[in-house]
């Protein structure tokens, strides 16, 4: 009994999930939208909204979008297991698109 006390919140607790960042670019439709050498900076900004960094080399710039999903590991509810052994699985999802100095979409690339 006192087992299945000790496993319910643990089991409960390790299912929450946090998203950060833009979740569109987990929406891979999203990228088969867009056409290389046709889609402009304005698809892309419709398709995925503002980046979270943009760079610039040269005349060409890149756009990134970032998106972080945190989830809590089970061993973190365990007492003093969860000292040394929990803590947070992180995933961490990257998009880069890449334009032409006109706006034109070049190539993309996720991670």
């Amino acid at each position: 009994m006192f087992l299945l006390a000790a496993i319910l919140p643990v089991a409960l607790l390790s299912s929450c999930a946090v998203n950060q960042g833009n979740t569109s670019i987990q929406d891979f439709g999203r990228f088969a939208e867009l056409e290389r050498g046709k889609s402009t900076k304005r698809d892309v900004y419709k398709g995925f909204g503002q980046p979270h960094d943009v760079n610039y080399a040269s005349q060409d710039s890149q756009w990134t979008f970032y998106n972080t999903q945190s989830t809590m590991s089970a061993a973190s509810f365990i007492p003093f297991v969860g000292l040394v052994a929990g803590g947070l699985n992180n995933q961490i999802t990257t998009a880069d698109f890449f334009f032409s100095k006109k706006g034109v979409l070049q190539r993309y690339s996720t991670s």
